[in-house]
């Protein structure tokens, strides 16, 4: 009898902890791909199934009311491709509906889940001034709201995260102080605090940082071996992958490159990054630019210079000092020009 009790005690506790995921409406090339349930705050997968059909049920006992995602996979361009969905596991049953796709995914169950939902309808319907221009300052306090409203759960953690793209640095970094110790341990929410630090420590007016780079040569130098050496020198971080990083060498740089090239106070200077090691060596020995190109050996330019997105460009002074960063277009052509007057 004794026993007996024991066990029913310990389906109870469990009934207790754990919860259901029901994955609904998956894609039809989802079929024969595992869909899976992981943590935000740990990376641990919490469950997977293959799909067999529209969709699956998962379960767990595990990152109860944390920040979690779903991932499905599909095949695409002859590789496969994960999307993910954000949820709360804070009830029994969760139901999540991807037909709409996975950034517009419907998922139900739960207070936090329905905190979300409510996120989603401010980002669709933002405030606007009169003349049909948002509101800036109103959707900023509309979302400081929300996080202030949420400092100890993982849906303030989750918000907080979405608006660090248009939040000021410090306006940032004053939120994450705000929430729980315990909320503020997710790797994310670490990893753009120290990118908005390392950005702070690197802005206009503050000498440029160092690092250690590789030259085409394969030898090993330093970025302080090429600024502050009496040049202005255009720093373009950037990939052999990234779209937007061709573009811009293309539509800016080859022609300001043309424009400068035979003035001694101007040199421009590659830095080549986010990419596997040999990757970057080959792209470095094909020369893709007439201009000088380095590689960013350890890919700690990101985490030096404060940067989360490329192309990343700035503009050095002669004595090492960063004029301008984040600079793009013919704001590129405008720093130059009006340095070099």
């Amino acid at each position: 009898m004794r026993k007996l009790v024991f066990i029913a005690a310990l389906a109870v506790f469990a009934a207790a902890d754990a919860y259901v995921v029901k994955v609904e409406n998956l894609p039809a090339n989802t079929e024969g791909y595992k869909v899976r349930l992981s943590s935000r705050k740990t990376g641990a997968v919490l469950d997977s199934a293959v799909v067999n059909g529209p969709g699956v049920i998962l379960s767990s006992s595990g990152g109860t009311g944390e920040w979690c995602d779903i991932g499905y996979s599909y095949p695409i361009d002859g590789g496969v491709r994960t999307d993910y969905v954000v949820l709360f596991p804070d009830a029994d049953t969760i139901t999540v509906d991807v037909a709409p796709g996975h950034l517009a995914a419907k998922v139900t169950g739960g207070p936090l889940n329905d905190s979300m939902t409510h996120f989603k309808e401010i980002t669709a319907n933002l405030p606007k001034k009169a003349d049909g221009v948002v509101d800036v300052y109103e959707t900023r306090r509309l979302f400081l709201n929300e996080i202030d409203g949420n400092l100890g759960n993982a849906y303030g953690a989750y918000v907080l995260q979405s608006i660090e793209g248009i939040m000021a640095d410090s306006v940032w970094l004053d939120a994450f102080g705000r929430l729980t110790p315990e909320n503020q341990t997710y790797p994310s929410l670490q990893k753009i605090k120290q990118i908005k630090l390392q950005k702070m420590a690197n802005t206009a007016g503050k000498k440029f940082s160092d690092l250690k780079v590789l030259t085409a040569e394969g030898d090993t130098a330093r970025m302080y071996d090429y600024v502050g050496r009496g040049k202005y020198v255009l720093v373009d971080f950037w990939a052999s992958w990234c779209g937007p990083c061709r573009k811009e060498a293309h539509e800016t740089l080859e022609p300001l490159y043309e424009k400068y090239r035979n003035d001694d106070r101007f040199m421009i200077l590659g830095v080549v990054t986010a990419e596997q090691p040999e990757n970057a060596r080959e792209v470095v020995a094909g020369k893709p630019y007439p201009w000088m190109q380095v590689i960013d050996i350890d890919n700690q330019a990101s985490a030096t210079y404060g940067f989360s997105t490329i192309p990343q460009i700035m503009l050095i002074g002669p004595d090492g000092t960063l004029l301008y960063r984040e600079i793009r277009g013919q704001g590129i052509f405008k720093a130059v020009e009006k340095s070099l007057r």
